[in-house]
């Protein structure tokens, strides 16, 4: 019996090694490790795992699985709270009473007008019990039995604050809890976290692989095609739906090289039978026949083609700017329809929003195998004027969702909300960089500046990589700019030099709050000027450099480390508290004399525990700056530099 290659649930396959590392973690009752990190490109098959981990653990007396992934695409996980509320729903409301009161106390008492208000400190003391509280509530519903929560399409969240809170805080403080995590960007190797790399399917995998889609192969042109597509699912399903609704054979099929680049001869064959797609079951109602069908058949086709084109999303408003009903083709209802109706595909993913997307592998072999189809679809001489056509439509597209959702936020009265809604438009704003940049390098510079400067004010990290990630193919394309505009480096009237004692001139990492950001500017311009190499994120990442990587390197390179302190920071979570923890991993390593670690305070506030062993600087206080100053000098002399 053949395949009907729909959005069906089949036997998981392989995968062993993955399984038993998770396994041994939930096994290790001293919990020394709490995290289990899978890391894998889209399509290995990460989302598979995480379900196959439900399925089999979740009856187990001694664990607690959650029956649901998080899917952090969701803009509300995005936000600690939201994703406290996440975990509340799926381990039951009635665990988090206490919770509940001090988060509702916390909340009546910020949205107070500011005259009404508490006093910021006694603000923040409510906050931190609602935070400690909801700790140990997750703590009485683990009491002797441990939970397993499960989080996909962690990329998204990764280098943000709320992928710091659950890998730092939740995961540190939480010892009956086991975190499992599937992301397409790898984690640098944490004591708690124990990582693995997930690739194409093992070869002893591949029969069954095959036996579970019902497809009937030898074992010989399996394994042969197991190994021209180098064991990744999702590809290997790809061949197999041809073979079973196309006219090629298998042995036909094995023969064909897969070695020529970008689009050899096996993946235009594999696509040429996209034009059958409308066979697959759900894609077209049996009920139509004869002509029409071949209409509707013939509109999936040219929707996925659109849909590899226009990769982040899709959705009714492209499909209505994009497609036009040419003899041939379906009416545009039709189309939308069929539009509908593509999920039962399995290498179409439908995201939280409802929008779809192709995934990865399907998306890179179209486009670089279908270019000529794409371009008779605009009726366009050639590839370059086809593109542009497309892209000014993506961004006709953009700039309507973009106005609905920023009127959205302009109505919004709930902060949480309002942010939601402020994070998905500058999302929708980084998507229409890309197509930007395709029509206009200039212009695509000049707004890849403008939207990478505010969130870069508001340290949304996660939102600056959206925007880099855009930019960075057409970096060596861009002429003029690469230096930024010059108001951004322009220096304040510096104060005297002060006069060092050391040779060699010390790198000193800043590490901040993004509400003391001016402040701390203006610590980097006095230390300059005093001759010392200061370290700052918003002066000294470049366009293109990963923030993670040039942070962490940063902070290993420098010669010190100033921890700025406020009563805006000292409750803060997420890269301020990581910062600081690497920090302190690097002061370790250094002679007990040595000065490394600095808690500079900005202003009257409380020291964190894990700083209150080191002397701090009060820089408003009179002699704060002359106290800073000879710590360095000292630093630097101790060590002999």
């Amino acid at each position: 019996m053949g395949n009907d290659f729909s959005q069906q649930e089949y036997p998981f396959v392989g995968r062993a090694d993955a399984l038993q590392v998770f396994d041994e973690v939930i096994r290790d009752l001293t919990r020394k490790q709490r995290v289990v990190f899978y890391q894998g490109a889209g399509g290995i098959g990460k989302t598979k795992l995480l379900q196959e981990i439900i399925r089999r653990y979740h009856d187990r007396a001694d664990l607690l699985v959650a029956p649901k992934i998080l899917d952090m695409a969701v803009t509300r996980t995005h936000r600690i709270s939201g994703v406290r509320e996440e975990i509340i729903a799926l381990l039951g409301e009635e665990h988090f009473t206490e919770y509940r009161k001090k988060q509702d106390r916390f909340l009546a008492e910020r949205d107070k007008p500011e005259a009404e208000r508490v006093a910021e400190s006694a603000l923040r003391g409510l906050r931190e019990a609602a935070d400690e509280q909801f700790k140990k509530d997750c703590e009485k519903v683990s009491s002797g039995r441990t939970i397993v929560l499960l989080f996909d399409t962690f990329e998204q969240v990764q280098r943000e604050d709320v992928g710091h809170y659950i890998l730092f805080d939740l995961a540190r403080h939480l010892p009956n809890f086991v975190f499992v995590i599937a992301s397409r960007q790898p984690y640098p190797v944490e004591e708690l976290v124990r990582t693995m790399e997930l690739k194409g399917l093992a070869p002893e995998d591949a029969k069954a692989f095959f036996a579970s889609r019902r497809q009937p192969i030898s074992d010989e042109m399996a394994a042969t095609l197991w190994k021209k597509l180098d064991g990744h699912p999702l590809r290997l399903d790809m061949a197999l739906l041809w073979l079973s609704i196309g006219t090629l054979g298998v042995e036909e099929l094995v023969k064909l090289s897969t070695e020529e680049k970008p689009c050899s001869p096996f993946d235009r064959t594999l696509l040429e039978r996209l034009k059958m797609l409308g066979r697959m079951p759900g894609v077209i109602p049996e009920t139509v026949a004869g002509e029409e069908r071949d209409r509707q058949e013939a509109t999936a086709f040219q929707i996925i083609l659109l849909m590899a084109y226009f990769n982040r999303r899709f959705n009714r408003q492209f499909l209505e700017q994009t497609y036009a009903p040419v003899p041939g083709l379906a009416s545009l209802d039709d189309a939308i329809n069929v539009l509908n109706r593509l999920p039962a595909c399995f290498f179409i993913k439908q995201r939280p929003d409802g929008d779809l997307q192709l995934h990865d592998a399907m998306q890179d072999l179209i486009l670089n195998c279908m270019k000529d189809m794409l371009t008779a679809l605009t009726g366009g001489p050639s590839w370059t004027d086809a593109e542009k056509t497309l892209a000014q439509r993506a961004i006709e597209v953009y700039d309507a969702l973009i106005e609905e959702t920023d009127k959205e936020v302009s109505q919004t009265v709930d902060r949480e909300k309002r942010e939601d809604l402020e994070r998905k438009a500058q999302e929708l704003r980084a998507e229409r960089l890309g197509y930007t940049l395709r029509i206009d390098l200039d212009k695509g510079y000049k707004y890849f500046i403008e939207h990478f400067d505010r969130n870069l004010e508001k340290r949304e990290f996660g939102l600056c990589e959206l925007f880099t990630a855009e930019i960075l193919p057409y970096i060596v394309s861009i002429e003029a700019p690469l230096s930024f505009p010059t108001e951004r480096w322009e220096k304040k009237p510096a104060e005297p030099p002060v006069a060092r004692v050391s040779k060699v001139t010390p790198q000193i990492f800043l590490c901040y709050t993004r509400p003391d950001r001016s402040k701390v500017e203006d610590l980097y311009e006095k230390l300059s000027s005093a001759g010392f190499k200061p370290w700052m994120d918003k002066r000294d990442i470049l366009p293109g450099e990963q923030w993670e990587v040039s942070i962490q390197k940063a902070i290993r390179n420098s010669d010190f480390f100033l921890a700025c302190l406020s009563v805006n920071s000292v409750d803060r979570r997420g890269y301020l508290q990581k910062e600081i923890k690497d920090a302190l991993t690097i002061w370790q390593e250094k002679l007990s004399e040595d000065i490394y670690l600095i808690p500079v305070r900005l202003e009257e506030c409380i020291v964190p525990d894990e700083l209150r062993r080191f002397q701090y600087a009060d820089l408003f206080e009179k002699d704060g700056w002359t106290k800073l100053v000879k710590a360095i000098q000292e630093g630097m002399v101790r060590r002999g530099k």
